[in-house]
């Protein structure tokens, strides 16, 4: 029988006890044939444990989900990057594309400086990535994780003397911490900045 409810029980019974072990003057022990004998009083103290024990288990998962809930509203997570000049500039291939004017960074997880975006947290995140190429080109483009392509989409205006094509992909995958995303096409290609070309991402939720 737990040791607390037993010393609480006494003291229901018999009295507050005195510094020398003793029961306080003015209270008295219950007979055998008082109506609430020591296992009565035990068990509704027990019972009552119980509920005490329920209410603070309820509470502490109450506030576990008000911290994940600020947790949560902590961790925001997007990105909106443009190629800067708007007049159709040659981007290097076979590396990561260096979209260099900041619309949006949230959670600064974008570096302008190198065209990578690293993710903050583990989690799923939506990306997307949209170029605007010259006439007379054929680029391939990828988003690519730690290297690996995530999705490719293909233009080619070749034999369009005077046609220049958009073209966009979207996608949403999961993505650990620290793992590393860019833009890359397979060679040197002329593009339309600004609002024609862009990269963009943003963390769904956690895992």
């Amino acid at each position: 029988m737990n040791l607390a409810v037993c010393l609480l029980a006494m003291m229901l019974i018999c009295g507050p006890l005195a510094a020398d072990g003793g029961i306080i003057p003015g209270h008295r022990a219950k007979r055998s044939d008082d109506p609430q004998p020591l296992e009565a009083v035990i068990m509704q103290l027990s019972n009552e444990m119980n509920e005490l024990k329920a209410h603070v288990a309820a509470d502490k998962n109450e506030l576990s989900a008000l911290e994940n809930k600020v947790d949560t509203i902590d961790r925001r997570v997007a990105f909106l990057v443009q190629i800067a000049n708007d007049r159709g500039q040659v981007i290097p291939g076979h590396a990561p594309y260096k979209f260099d004017q900041i619309v949006l960074n949230d959670g600064n997880a974008y570096d302008a400086t190198v065209g990578v975006f690293t993710a903050p947290y583990a989690g799923v995140y939506m990306l997307a990535v949209q170029v605007f190429t010259d006439k007379g080109e054929n680029p391939r483009v990828d988003i690519r994780v730690n290297g690996r392509i995530l999705t490719r989409m293909s233009l080619d205006t070749r034999g369009l003397s005077d046609v220049a094509e958009s073209d966009s992909t979207a996608v949403v995958t999961k993505l650990e911490t620290g793992d590393k995303v860019w833009v890359e096409a397979d060679g040197d290609w002329t593009y339309w900045g600004g609002p024609h070309s862009f990269f963009s991402g943003a963390l769904l939720y956690t895992v």
